[in-house]
């Protein structure tokens, strides 16, 4: 299911406690040579902590993205939703709804 929505969720370790906007400047470099565009983002607080969130447009393969980038001592999580541009605001929905949900344990 190639056209199907999306959601991926990974976790890192980082070996000493490191910034959320730091962890970030990283990635956002990288973006672009991945062939996306910044729509935007945003700091907010969620789950206990900071997040980033970004929302992203593969324009080549039609798709668009949300990244929640989460930050938790030593800890980040990263959740990515995935659709086609063209319904990609109903799959937001659940995105957000999911990552409402996300709580750190401890």
């Amino acid at each position: 299911l190639q056209d199907a929505p999306q959601l991926n969720i990974r976790t890192d370790t980082l070996d000493k406690k490191t910034s959320l906007e730091i962890y970030s400047k990283k990635w956002m470099r990288d973006y672009t040579n991945f062939g996306f565009e910044t729509l935007g983002q945003q700091m907010i607080q969620l789950g206990g902590g900071k997040a980033l969130v970004v929302d992203l447009v593969q324009k080549k393969q039609n798709k668009q993205l949300r990244q929640i980038i989460l930050n938790y001592e030593q800890k980040i999580a990263v959740l990515t939703c995935v659709d086609a541009k063209t319904s990609f605001e109903s799959t937001l929905k659940s995105c957000n709804q999911i990552a409402r949900s996300f709580e750190w344990v401890k």
